[in-house]
């Protein structure tokens, strides 16, 4: 028995379950051939069909033919196709848009396609591993409850998209190495490490956006040190990037934009929430309380909490949901007494996320943080309901 404690309490034996746990689901996915609600295959011996890979291989063909020059050559297409006629703004097609580099020119270099398959996915087993480890000791750093560790290292979101060979998974292990370095509380961490994973996300995609805006509030308004020219240097960089890539990522928001207004949230089509839904009340409440409706459903589904939008068995829908009942109250109790700037980082990062088709594949950056607090609001719940007991029992023997 103590050495089974001493094996639950052990930091190393809990990575080491993880490590074990995701190569064994990579071999029998391998052997199984899982697939995703659309019935395409998540064996590592297939090439990826699911999410949007096939869009990015396409992408990778324009890149060998075109250089980076096809970013350019795309966005100012758009540009001039705007300026001409805005109202194609809602209509902007995918093929138009050009993605940025970073996943394109790793599917070139790993010659991913049918019959090579296998050393990107196992580039995909190590992100997978590296980012619940980064996660583990961070979140053991914080002195999360054990069992708690052990509950993070199966949670289904980071395991699925360690099959599914797309940008989720590798922007939120450069998210991770980001996020525990620039909020390292001692001082011995260098700032290139979290400068070195923003680059790296600033070409992966557009949503490094609400992390550059993050950086530049933080660096302004939350920065201990003075602002020196070292630092004036880098908020003008930042600016200049800032602006580059929103102008690079404005399609990116429009397609989603315009994909939002045919998606329906809990049977309920996006425009007719906007038009008001509950026809009962006084118009202009009507419209407040429905947008309302609209972000809350909004954030169920950022978390997982949803209907399917395809046929899938119960037992799966309830696997997809189970991390969600850790992240809504995580959320919560982020913004009643999470920490500042963390609160302010995920505000920029859920925005933009509210305001197109909001899924649950875009949480898996901030997944851990909002599980950290989700923990940390159950712990709170049932320390406050012991001691409400505690106060019933006593009550109780005194009148005896």
């Amino acid at each position: 028995m103590m050495f089974l404690s001493k094996i639950y309490k052990n930091l190393n034996f809990i990575i080491s379950f993880a490590i074990f746990f995701r190569i064994l689901v990579f071999i029998l996915a391998i052997f199984i051939n899982p697939q995703d609600q659309k019935k395409n295959s998540l064996s590592p011996l297939v090439e990826q069909k699911g999410i949007d890979t096939p869009f990015y291989q396409k992408a990778a063909e324009e890149y060998k033919n075109y250089g980076l020059r096809i970013i350019y050559k795309k966005t100012k297409f758009f540009l001039d196709e705007l300026s001409a006629d805005p109202s194609k703004a809602s209509s902007v097609e995918p093929s138009k848009m050009s993605p940025l580099p970073l996943f394109p020119l790793t599917l070139i270099a790993f010659d991913y396609k049918q019959g090579n398959t296998l050393p990107l996915a196992i580039l995909y087993l190590i992100m997978s591993i590296a980012f619940c480890i980064i996660w583990l000791k961070w979140l053991s750093e914080k002195g999360l409850p054990k069992w708690s560790l052990w509950i993070f290292t199966i949670i289904p979101g980071p395991i699925y998209y360690m099959l599914a060979i797309s940008t989720d998974l590798m922007f939120a292990l450069f998210f991770s190495i980001f996020f525990t370095s620039y909020f390292k509380t001692n001082n011995k961490e260098k700032d290139y490490v979290w400068i070195f994973a923003l680059i790296c996300m600033t070409f992966l995609r557009p949503n490094v956006i609400s992390v550059i805006l993050f950086v530049l509030f933080d660096k302004i308004f939350f920065s201990k040190k003075t602002l020196n020219i070292k630092n004036i240097k880098f908020i003008f960089l930042a600016n200049a990037t800032f602006i580059i890539w929103a102008i690079k990522s404005f399609h990116y928001f429009l397609v989603f934009i315009g994909h939002n207004l045919n998606i329906d949230y809990f049977g309920i089509q996006h425009s007719e929430y906007f038009e008001g839904i509950f026809n009962e009340l006084p118009q202009f409440l009507n419209k407040v309380i429905s947008v309302i409706s609209l972000t809350l459903a909004k954030v169920f589904y950022f978390v997982g909490i949803r209907p399917s939008w395809s046929e899938i068995p119960g037992y799966v829908l309830f696997i997809r949901s189970f991390a969600g009942v850790f992240l809504l109250p995580g959320i919560i109790y982020l913004y009643i007494k999470g920490d500042t700037r963390i609160k302010i980082l995920f505000s920029f990062f859920i925005l933009p996320i509210l305001l197109v088709v909001t899924q649950d594949r875009y949480n898996l950056p901030v997944l851990p943080i909002l599980y950290f607090y989700g923990i940390i609001f159950f712990k709170q719940f049932f320390l406050k309901a012991e001691l409400v007991n505690l106060k019933k029992i006593n009550q109780k023997q005194k009148f005896k």
